[in-house]
């Protein structure tokens, strides 16, 4: 019976909304022209992976539990990578996709990973739920 419990109790915890199932084809958003943040989701939801390419401009890709974009100045990330001029990174967790708790902004800075300058010049393509 305690056996039972425990998982059943696993569920209570889960957000109101899951993963989707592997296999399953996940929404694609992407920049529509040179940007310096996008902002992918505005309600609470999972973010499965991401990819950003700079222009000429060397910076960091920043990635905030928000619903907007921070002003530029002190900020805290949940994640950021650094990216140098003409190139790509991203990340992907496609089998435990991360869990923002208010939305998810994608922000491309010309400035490390605490202090935010926005730089209009990513491109941001993200898959989310």
């Amino acid at each position: 019976m305690k056996k039972l419990l425990a998982f059943l109790l696993c569920f209570l915890a889960v957000p109101a909304f899951a993963a989707a199932p592997i296999g399953t084809p996940i929404p694609s958003i992407q920049s529509g022209a040179a940007e310096s943040s996008h902002v992918l989701k505005a309600t609470p939801g999972l973010l499965n992976g991401f990819s950003a390419s700079s222009g000429a401009t060397s910076g960091y890709v920043m990635i905030f539990d928000a619903t907007t974009a921070p002003s530029d100045g002190a900020v805290t990330p949940k994640f950021c990578y650094a990216l140098p001029a003409s190139q790509t990174t991203g990340a992907s967790w496609v089998e435990y996709p991360v869990y923002f708790v208010n939305g998810i902004v994608i922000v491309f800075s010309s400035t490390g990973c605490f202090t935010k300058t926005a730089s209009a010049t990513a491109f941001f393509t993200a898959q989310v739920q």
